[in-house]
């Protein structure tokens, strides 16, 4: 308990700039009520060592015995300081406590496997904590009285009444009290605001705690009534014809809208932002999670993760479902995904077969591994060469996209290119400005082709990156993406739509843009339409975050644990849950009615039209 207290002192040390405004005393408080959820982990891990340990029988005191307990113990407290020290690391991409759908992460081998090295070289403390933890359980096991050897056989009587005591008390705290139901991630929620909830929990009780999580029936309103307040059923007017415009979607890797002109700090992307002069800017973006098997099928298919798992990987992920592609094939359009990396990362491949794609090409349809990065996959600048000859292969009206991948941790460039692009604070900026030159010579290169004129360019991110400044770390700014629609036939003078629009909203929108004729399901909305409610939401740490208007809510599900006003309060200082009563009413019913609609949909497979 107090080494699992220490790596959890250490969490908070390395990763301090996320819990900024919490002091001393309230991660004292946290600690406390934390070991609820420290002694569920321990007792939990380990399980087999307390059972092994007081078995009722005579031979439990036999010396070989108690060595082979030693190995149990040392190797199953081992394991749980490597879970503890890997989130050390890992929480800043996530901004959350391990989960069981980090090993969809960790899944195809090839990336798993080159990644190791860089990770070892830029998290070597957390291999010295964790080795000095296990050092630590092996040295002082058995320095103290650990058990009174009962030499008298008559005596032995008494080992039954232990083993059942002790089974008995160990089942109490692993499921965290008496209470009707054992504890979960999302109790943690009641000793400490959503952001902090971290602080409270553990990544091993997170970690166990995780596992097998379906959704379960939400009904706050009755079918007629939830239609009214949210339908994700569109019905466009068939009015005007359709455009058989082709479509480009640009995801780049862990572009924070911080680092762009639409961050109010130091920009790293000038031609993005140059573009941006000449497209429709949505400049009040928002991911709608924290990972990029999270980001690309809400982009994709409009199908966000409001659950504790990102849905590619979720129980879910073989619902039928539309997406851009599937819709826009039955116009005509041919269609193909592309990313650098290796084939099944993320298990993208198999997503895209899904979503209706005709072709996905990653790095085995690249095939020269002289551009390979050693870390993810092929070095932008030749894999968007190589989306660019492959689209003048195809016949218009197509529709594609690309995901990028060289801005990604390890934030390496080619060798040819170090100290050509502007530092920058944060190791992410050098790369982030790479990209977007790479991003210019596509650019170039492609308005040069006979189908660019008739080609609309959806440009965003898949999630946003890391960050040293306050707002782009609370739980709005670490959302802000950049969003942009560019259409060279069109003449736009940096339009720029204020309205919180989030990355589901990207298929409905191009849709519309489009005049698509057809109905079709979608969780997001156009957002070209400004009669329509608009909001953002995503799932964090058993939480729903939510922008809706001017206000930012973060709800539980039952109730609402956060409510402020961003114009005026954009570092979430002030909370008006309690103040404001009419407004939280008024976005807790939008709320519940999204939720309500989400989970009945995938639970019951109707998340298309047919």
């Amino acid at each position: 308990m107090l080494l699992l207290i220490s790596l959890k002192i250490c969490f908070y040390i390395f990763n301090r700039s996320h819990f900024s405004d919490s002091s001393i005393s309230t991660l004292l408080s946290y600690l406390f009520w934390g070991l609820r959820f420290d002694l569920s982990a321990v007792f939990s891990i380990n399980g087999l060592y307390i059972v092994l340990s007081i078995l009722p029988f005579p031979f439990i005191f036999k010396e070989i015995y108690q060595k082979l307990l030693k190995v149990l113990f040392v190797l199953s407290n081992a394991v749980l300081y490597l879970i503890e020290c890997a989130d050390i690391a890992y929480f800043p991409f996530s901004q959350k406590r391990l989960t069981a759908d980090v090993f969809s992460l960790i899944g195809n081998k090839h990336d798993f496997i080159n990644l190791v090295p860089a990770f070892l070289h830029d998290y070597w403390y957390c291999i010295l904590i964790w080795a000095i933890a296990a050092v630590v359980t092996l040295v002082l096991y058995g320095k103290f009285p650990y058990r009174q050897k009962i030499e008298k056989e008559p005596f032995y009587w008494i080992l039954p009444i232990i083993y059942l005591l002790t089974l008995t008390l160990s089942v109490l705290i692993v499921r965290g009290g008496t209470q009707i139901k054992p504890i979960q991630n999302a109790f943690a929620v009641m000793y400490a605001p959503p952001g902090h909830a971290p602080l409270v929990l553990n990544s091993t009780f997170s970690l166990t705690h995780s596992f097998n999580k379906s959704l379960t029936h939400r009904v706050y309103f009755s079918d007629s009534v939830l239609t009214t307040l949210y339908d994700p059923v569109k019905k466009p007017s068939p009015a005007l014809p359709f455009q058989e415009k082709n479509v480009v979607i640009i995801i780049l890797e862990s572009f924070s809208a911080e680092y762009t002109a639409l961050g109010g700090r130091k920009s790293y992307t000038p031609f993005l932002d140059s573009l941006m002069t000449q497209s429709i800017v949505f400049n009040n973006a928002f991911s709608n999670g924290r990972r990029s098997n999270e980001g690309v099928p809400a982009i994709i298919s409009g199908m966000p993760s409001w659950m504790g798992n990102p849905y590619i990987s979720s129980a879910y992920s073989t619902n039928r479902i539309n997406s851009i592609a599937s819709l826009l094939k039955v116009k005509g359009y041919q269609t193909a995904f592309f990313h650098g990396a290796d084939n099944g990362s993320m298990y993208f491949d198999k997503y895209m077969k899904t979503a209706g794609f005709d072709a996905y090409y990653g790095r085995n349809e690249f095939n020269d591994d002289s551009k390979y990065d050693n870390s993810w996959g092929i070095w932008d600048e030749h894999f968007f060469k190589f989306y660019l000859k492959e689209m003048n292969k195809m016949q218009a009206p197509f529709c594609t996209a690309i995901f990028s991948l060289s801005s990604h941790h390890p934030f390496s460039l080619p060798e040819e290119y170090e100290g050509r692009f502007p530092q920058g604070n944060l190791p992410i900026h050098p790369v982030v400005a790479y990209t977007d030159w790479v991003l210019k010579n596509f650019f170039d290169a492609a308005s040069k082709t006979p189908w660019y004129a008739n080609t609309v360019f959806v440009i965003t991110a898949d999630h946003t990156g890391p960050s040293n400044d306050q707002f782009y770390l609370n739980p709005v700014g670490s959302y802000k993406i950049p969003l942009l629609i560019y259409d060279p036939s069109r003449n736009t003078e940096g339009e720029k739509i204020g309205t919180a629009a989030q990355q589901i909203d990207i298929m409905p929108t191009i849709l519309e843009y489009l005049h698509y004729p057809e109905a079709y399901f979608s969780f997001g909305s156009n957002l070209l339409d400004q009669s329509l409610p608009h909001f953002a939401l995503s799932f964090l740490n058993s939480t729903y975050q939510f922008v809706y208007d001017d206000y930012f809510m973060q709800f539980d599900g039952t109730k609402t644990l956060g409510l402020y006003h961003l114009p005026t309060d954009s570092m979430l200082q002030v909370n008006l849950a309690e103040t404001d009563r009419s407004i939280a009413a008024v976005m807790e019913e939008k709320l519940k009615a999204v939720i309500q609609s989400y989970h009945q949909r995938l639970l019951q497979n109707q998340t298309t039209i047919h």
